[in-house]
């Protein structure tokens, strides 16, 4: 039996994880994340694909979790930092479910180690929000100030436990980096609230489809109507000519305030400040460098692969 493209499919995913450092991936994960140039497969075909890479030793298995044989050596990391991730939600459980009172925010979702059940302690929750176009500034300003509220922003080490926005993207545009580790990041996000904006997001932004099939997933919190209700309200004042004041104003501020931290140098290629994009990987960003890392073990594993 040789290399099929579901091998090869799962091999790739692995070396994702590998290069998320992540410990491992369930099957679960593995059978929703296989890329799609492999077709649909049924369930009954991951065993025998299992089978084949462990017997040409290039996959390790533990308790239905896999992982190349390259990492193997996480497997041990798994408890605890499932253990860190369900912390992170549960201690941030107030602000993240009071974030349905920042208006013009479509929606918000969990990314990053913590969506990815791959936390530590040190870890911070990382946010990306998609927000009404022509008010992504104002949404920033807003979360900043409910982060603050709670003691959660980033600069502040008082409470220990941080939410970090660095990603606004307005409702109708398209993400600005788009690879094979953008789209896992998207596909594995967790939504906050109005799950059914965050499947939108997938169809506008179709360059996903090439990388993977979008997981369906319900909302971490239901949808409280009081709290959008205070939404509407916060929105009434700053809509219309009044509200495109607030924003450009809002917009000057804080493009001042970023751009004084790029001056000490540092990658700015994800440090995007546009009014569809607002996107603060810096210094160093982290897609960059898990792309390196992929690319890098997917060479090793004799992969060529297009979708990168």
């Amino acid at each position: 039996m040789t290399r099929d493209a579901l091998h090869t499919s799962i091999l790739s995913t692995l070396a994702l994880a590998e290069a998320e450092a992540c410990p491992a991936f369930p099957h679960n994960d593995i059978a929703a994340y296989v890329h799609v140039g492999s077709a649909l497969h049924e369930a009954d075909a991951f065993p025998s694909a299992y089978t084949y890479l462990l017997k040409n030793n290039l996959i390790r298995a533990k308790q239905d979790r896999y992982a190349l044989v390259s990492h193997a050596h996480a497997f041990h990391m798994i408890p605890e930092r499932e253990a860190a991730s369900v912390k992170k939600i549960a201690c941030n459980t107030i602000p993240l479910l009071l974030l349905q009172t920042i208006p013009f925010a479509h929606t918000m979702a969990i990314t990053g180690s913590v969506a990815m059940n791959n936390a530590t302690s040190k870890s911070d929750v990382d946010i990306f929000c998609i927000a009404r176009h022509g008010r992504l500034w104002t949404v920033r300003a807003l979360s900043l100030a409910l982060a603050a509220l709670f003691l959660r922003r980033r600069d502040n080490a008082i409470t220990g436990e941080k939410l970090c926005f660095n990603y606004f993207l307005a409702h109708d545009a398209e993400a600005p980096v788009q690879n094979i580790a953008s789209a896992h990041m998207f596909a594995r996000a967790l939504p906050l609230f109005d799950h059914d904006a965050f499947a939108r997001f997938f169809t506008q932004n179709k360059w996903i489809a090439r990388h993977l099939r979008y997981p369906e997933k319900q909302s971490r919190f239901p949808r409280v109507a009081i709290l959008r209700m205070i939404s509407k309200i916060i929105a009434a004042p700053l809509s219309g000519a009044f509200g495109d004041r607030i924003e450009q104003w809002l917009k000057a501020w804080q493009m001042r305030r970023l751009k004084q931290k790029i001056k000490g140098g540092g990658d700015t290629a994800h440090f995007i400040l546009r009014d569809d994009a607002i996107l603060l990987h810096y210094p160093h960003s982290k897609n960059k460098a898990v792309m390196d890392r992929y690319e890098r073990r997917i060479r090793a594993l004799g992969i060529t692969h297009p979708s990168c």
